[in-house]
């Protein structure tokens, strides 16, 4: 009866893993779980360590959250089907940096999202940080969206492959 608990014991240890591993995945030296939401038809990736809570403001809802390390993500919904130059404005109006510090890395049309991905450089309290920013709308419903990685300058370089791994994860519901 002993080695039958035992058996039974470790499978249960073993599936609790596997469940704790498939939330969990690895991407630039970063572990990451999905977001999702139904009602704003987007799912896409935060730190695992991040908790993100909500804010209402007049037009945007938004998302935030910041990890013990410094890594801070938002992300901003609108109900409304803008022109990406125009979240890209407000991308930068939100960050407090000008719109031509932005250089576009990457623009797509896949899953069900049309965006742009673009990288600036700031300073916040006298701190330098390297932002990457997705400004997308959605192709089948009048949503827009903004979403920011936030990074401190000297983790850039050991995680560049994990804001990779963020953009390219982003997809339309």
């Amino acid at each position: 009866m002993g080695r039958r608990k035992n058996v039974l014991l470790l499978s249960m240890v073993f599936v609790l893993l596997l469940t704790v591993c498939a939330f969990a995945v690895d991407g630039g030296g970063i572990q990451w779980r999905m977001y999702f939401s139904d009602l704003f038809k987007i799912k896409f990736y935060i730190p695992v360590n991040l908790n993100l809570s909500k804010v209402t403001s007049s037009e945007w809802t938004r998302l935030q959250g910041r990890t013990s390390s410094g890594i801070e993500v938002e992300a901003h919904f609108d109900n409304k089907n803008q022109y990406l130059i125009f979240i890209k404005e407000y991308a930068a109006e939100t960050l407090g940096i000008s719109h031509k510090a932005f250089r576009m890395i990457n623009k797509s049309k896949k899953n069900a999202l049309e965006y742009r991905v673009y990288l600036a450089d700031m300073e916040r309290n006298g701190k330098n940080y390297r932002v990457g920013v997705i400004v997308a709308k959605h192709i089948d419903y009048k949503i827009s969206y903004m979403l920011y990685l936030l990074m401190p300058y000297d983790m850039w370089e050991d995680r560049r492959e994990a804001f990779t791994f963020w953009y390219e994860n982003i997809t339309g519901l």
